[in-house]
C-alpha cells in the first residue's frame, strides 16, 4: 500500500510468477468526496478483512469519515457508506456466515432502561455493499462492563471467532499508614466477546510487548 498526496496505490506480489501486480489506483476524493484532493498525512486506519476484502477507516480531519475496501477478487478500491448515522471512528469487522460482514463499533445507549456505552454490531451482505448504498443493519448491541468510556478501551481485533478489547481502568490505590493518601494508577486488561453468542468473558492476561499495548492483535491470549 502507499498513500500519495492525491490517491491511495496498492501492489500485489504473486507467489507463482514472482512479479508485482499493480492495482488501479482512486483519487482521495473518490474514496471520500468530503476529503481534501491532496492530503499530507496518513489517512488510512484501523485495517480490517473479511470475506477477501480489506477495510479501511478513510479520514482527513475535520473531514467526515468514510469506509473503504479493497477487494482482492476484483483488485480495485471502492467507497462504502458507514452504518447510517453512525461515525465511524474504531472498529473491526467479522465475518458472520452467509456472506454476511458484520462491524463493531462503539457507541452509546439508553439500555434496558440505563445509560451506558455498548458495542453496536452491524451487519450487511458483502453482494450488496456497493458504492453509494448503505446496507447496514443493527443487529445486535451489548452493553460493556460497568459502563466503560470507550475512549478508554480499545478493540484489539477477532481471533477464534471472537472480539477482544482491551480495557483501561484508573484505580485509586491506598499509599501510607500515619498519613494516608491516593495514588492514582492505571491498569490494564482483556474481554472477548463471542460474536454469535455475544457473550463477554473477562481473559486472564495476554502475552505482549508492554510498549505496544493498544496495538491489533498478534499476542497470544489466554482466557479463564
Amino acid at each position: 500500500m502507499a498513500e500519495c498526496p492525491t490517491k491511495v496505490l496498492g501492489f500485489v506480489f504473486s507467489s507463482a510468477s514472482q512479479q508485482w501486480r499493480a492495482i488501479a489506483s482512486r483519487s482521495w476524493g473518490d474514496l471520500n468526496p468530503y476529503m481534501n484532493p491532496v492530503t499530507e498525512h496518513n489517512s488510512l486506519l484501523h485495517r480490517n478483512y473479511a470475506y477477501g476484502c480489506f477495510y479501511w477507516h478513510l479520514s482527513q480531519f475535520p473531514c467526515r469519515p468514510n469506509l473503504i475496501t479493497l477487494d482482492m477478487t476484483r483488485m480495485e478500491f471502492s467507497p462504502i457508506n458507514p452504518p447510517f448515522n453512525h461515525s465511524i471512528e474504531e472498529f473491526t469487522t467479522v465475518e458472520l456466515g452467509n456472506n454476511r460482514c458484520g462491524i463493531f463499533m462503539f457507541g452509546s445507549s439508553q439500555f434496558d432502561g440505563a445509560e451506558g456505552y455498548v458495542l453496536h454490531l452491524f451487519s450487511a451482505d458483502t453482494q450488496n455493499l456497493d458504492e453509494g448504498a448503505n446496507e447496514w443493519v443493527l443487529e445486535n448491541e451489548v452493553l460493556l462492563p460497568h459502563s466503560s468510556d470507550p475512549t478508554n478501551n480499545g478493540m484489539l481485533g477477532v481471533a477464534d471467532g471472537k472480539l477482544f478489547l482491551q480495557t483501561t481502568e484508573v484505580v485509586e490505590v491506598k499509599v501510607g499508614s500515619a498519613i494516608v493518601f491516593y495514588q492514582r494508577k492505571t491498569e490494564f486488561g482483556c474481554i472477548s466477546l463471542d460474536c454469535k453468542t455475544l457473550q463477554l468473558q473477562r481473559v486472564q492476561g495476554m502475552v505482549h510487548d508492554r510498549s505496544r499495548i493498544g496495538k491489533k492483535l498478534g499476542a497470544s491470549v489466554f482466557e479463564l
